[in-house]
């Protein structure tokens, strides 16, 4: 049987790993790794989003710039991604 997915790319044990607090990527696949990659640069851009704006960076305002930026997808992709991002850091915010 296939390995279940998360909608942010990771197989559930993937995911699971990295928020278990082992933070390591040597176990994920190639796909999982560069979905991980994806994820990072839109953290990165809205973190930096919020820098530019003189914003504290901590979890609620990370998820909102991660839904602002959403709103503002240009296609179905780019909304994915965000989404993805969205709930990356949601589960590891719990």
């Amino acid at each position: 049987m296939p390995a279940l997915k998360t909608t942010s790319g990771l197989t559930a044990t993937s995911e699971k790993s990295l928020i278990g607090g082992l933070m390591s990527i040597h176990y994920l696949t190639d796909g999982e790794t560069q979905n991980l990659e994806k994820v990072s640069m839109v953290l990165g851009k809205c973190v930096i989003g919020l820098l530019v704006r003189k914003k504290i960076v901590n979890t609620d305002n990370i998820l909102s710039q991660i839904v602002a930026e959403m709103e503002k997808a240009s296609d179905n992709d780019e909304f994915q991604l965000y989404r993805d991002t969205l709930e990356f850091v949601g589960t590891l915010s719990k």
